[in-house]
């Protein structure tokens, strides 16, 4: 076990010279500081490790996503976080996952957008994986959306094609695009005129799974989920 101090770009190994107590209770004390700055504990091996320190967790309302945010001060033994969402706060869905980048004397920063948020109250969290399978749950974040919806898609169980219908009308800088959920490529893009209604689309082609349509109206995003089968 150490004492390690932010040096406001990394966490610095500041040592031990002393430890006292058991290993429920007790104290460590570093060498000698010259400056002062947040302070943590660390391990330099896997006799003692310690769990996640998360310093943020962030969810903001960008009228058409949600922006999560978070930032660990240090992560041991962490493989991945599992970003999770919910509508009444006890039933969660995972919406995404991204690999732990920190380390044990690092800072990690994370970001992660919620294109497809609900209308009305929802709930965030992160499910923390470590690389031995046990998880942990961070405290739960709330935001309130409300989205104009702006076109209709059928079907959303598809093998050869979809077909939109535009509700709202557009302005000159409509498009659409086609984005995989597994792992973010864009797929599709096409400019839409204003007055464009009913848009037919071939995925015959497209590998099966989820996709999410994002239509770009201006400065409105509105986007839905299909899948593709084979």
């Amino acid at each position: 076990m150490r004492v390690a101090r932010w040096t406001g770009t990394f966490w610095n190994n500041e040592g031990n010279t002393g430890t006292t107590g058991n290993t429920t209770e007790g104290t460590v004390k570093s060498a000698s500081v010259t400056s002062f700055s947040p302070f943590t504990l660390a391990s330099v091996s896997s006799q003692n490790p310690l769990p996640v320190e998360l310093l943020s967790f962030n969810v903001v309302n960008q009228q058409s996503s949600v922006d999560i945010s978070w930032e660990t001060a240090s992560e041991f033994n962490v493989d991945y976080f599992v970003v999770q969402k919910s509508i009444n706060s006890k039933d969660w869905s995972d919406i995404g996952n991204l690999i732990a980048t920190g380390g044990l004397l690092a800072h990690g920063h994370y970001q992660f957008a919620d294109i497809n948020p609900v209308t009305g109250l929802q709930y965030y969290r992160l499910k923390t994986i470590d690389l031995d399978g046990t998880f942990e749950y961070s405290p739960i974040r709330s935001v309130i959306c409300s989205r104009k919806h702006t076109f209709k898609l059928l079907p959303t169980l598809a093998r050869q094609n979809i077909s939109l219908s535009i509700e709202n009308e557009l302005d000159s800088a409509g498009k659409l695009e086609i984005v995989s959920i597994s792992n973010g490529m864009l797929i599709y893009s096409k400019p839409l005129h204003q007055d464009e209604k009913e848009i037919n689309i071939d995925v015959s082609a497209f590998t099966a799974g989820a996709y999410f349509l994002r239509l770009i109206n201006g400065n409105v995003i509105d986007s839905k989920i299909f899948i593709k089968l084979d």
